[in-house]
């Protein structure tokens, strides 16, 4: 099947705010009519209508979406701006710096590795935080608690310098990490202390998976009781950059550029680590599968840390790779190859289109098919047989955004100053 667009609008950024998504909407920014002006718009999913546009005095920093409205951060100022035709309903001026941890910029919080890591996809800049009709921000010092319909302040709280990770919510509390208070858990309605750890002055990054709250010094991985901010437990794993943290049943998997630990959730035990220093990696249902440097390929248990499968060297090692159902896809330069997730057993492997597979390549899957790039072709491969079920040409210098809904591959793509976003329907398309 040959896909094409069926709508393309121009879109220098795209915004995937979920919230907006299930509403079948999407936010873009473009050039303005001035030069070096960008404009906010808003995209009719089925039919690629842009339903408003407005002109910025400058890029976006920061942006969240609410049943109400969307709240930006642009310049010195915090903006509500409406669903429905994009003007301005209040704006509230910054008195310092909006704290916006490590997802600085709309443009790398698109990129699907950025997702990977857990940016929330109603949040672009990783400054805002909604709770019970409320935004929260930290600003300096400060948190406050603002309207989203009027920008009304309902509460401010003076926390201290933070280590530059965004605030977090455990239930209905906000936690603020400080390097000169410590960890602070703020009543998202009230404002109040709740608890504070002051020890706890160093602890990056934080998560919240279920009810449980973890958070990670240069030492160890604590979990904290979120209602009391005591410590139920220690693990002796330290910290590093880049971590990604996945709970899998009574499991924690902790992924770090140098290896793969796994550590029990209700004891803090370290039940193994994998000293890999990966080169790609991903977890599955039970078990996680990593690239070693060699090339090998490995499939490690949650349960007790044993090498569930192995397979040799099978070419390139993977720059990436992603569970789909019952199966393994690696991307490799230049090769897309699929395995059992069960027994590691190699199911198919092809060559990608005329262009260079991105070591970094951005994918998409849906239960039947898994959808890869390069530079020239955008290539969909059947999970089961490997089949190239769907080509579409195109101008694919770099796909910032790729995702399938409703039988429909949203993506992003193009050259600088030809970047577009387009929907190609993936039933019905020329045979």
């Amino acid at each position: 099947m040959v896909a094409k667009f069926v709508w393309e609008v121009p879109a220098r950024i795209v915004l995937p705010l979920d919230g907006l998504l299930a509403r079948g909407r999407m936010l873009v920014t473009r050039a303005g009519p001035r030069p070096g002006q960008p404009q906010l718009a808003l995209v009719n999913l089925a039919t690629g209508e842009t339903m408003w546009a407005v002109d910025l005095p400058s890029d976006i920093q920061a942006l969240h979406t609410t049943d109400d409205a969307l709240v930006t951060a642009i310049g010195d100022k915090v903006l509500g701006l409406a669903h429905a035709d994009g003007n301005t309903l209040w704006e509230q001026p910054l008195k310092g710096m909006l704290d916006r941890g490590w997802t600085t910029t709309p443009f790398f919080q698109q990129i699907q590795w950025f997702r990977d890591l857990g940016a929330a996809t109603d949040g672009v800049g990783g400054a805002f935080l909604a709770r019970n009709d409320r935004v929260l921000a930290k600003v300096g010092t400060v948190v406050y608690s603002l309207d989203a319909r009027t920008g009304q302040v309902h509460w401010e709280q003076e926390v201290g310098f933070s280590l530059g990770f965004p605030l977090t919510a455990a239930g209905d509390r906000v936690l603020a990490a400080t390097s000169d208070n410590g960890l602070i858990a703020l009543n998202s309605d009230t404002g109040d202390v709740e608890w504070a750890r002051a020890e706890l002055a160093r602890v990056s990054p934080i998560y919240v998976l279920g009810d449980d709250l973890y958070c990670a010094d240069t030492q160890v991985h604590y979990r904290l009781d979120p209602d009391t901010g005591e410590t139920l437990w220690t693990a002796k794993v330290p910290s590093g950059m880049g971590e990604r943290l996945y709970r899998v049943e009574d499991r924690l998997v902790l992924q770090r550029p140098h290896d793969i630990s796994v550590i029990v959730r209700d004891t803090g035990e370290v039940a193994g680590t994998a000293q890999t220093a990966p080169q790609a990696s991903a977890v599955g249902r039970d078990c996680v599968f990593y690239h070693a440097p060699q090339g090998d390929l490995y499939c490690t248990s949650v349960a007790n840390v044993e090498t569930k499968w192995h397979q040799p060297p099978t070419g390139a090692g993977a720059g990436r790779m992603f569970v789909a159902g019952d199966v393994l896809v690696t991307l490799a330069p230049g090769l897309v190859q699929a395995f059992s997730a069960e027994t590691g057993k190699s199911l198919w492997a092809r060559k990608a289109g005329p262009g260079r597979l991105w070591d970094t390549s951005t994918w998409a899957s849906d239960d039947r098919t898994a959808y890869v790039h390069d530079a020239d072709m955008l290539c969909g491969y059947a999970l089961h047989g490997g089949a190239h079920v769907v080509q579409m040409q195109g101008r694919f210098f770099f796909v910032h955004y790729m995702r399938v809904m409703n039988d429909t591959l949203y993506l992003h793509s193009g050259k600088p100053a030809e970047e577009s976003i387009g929907a190609a329907p993936l039933k019905g398309g020329e045979g």
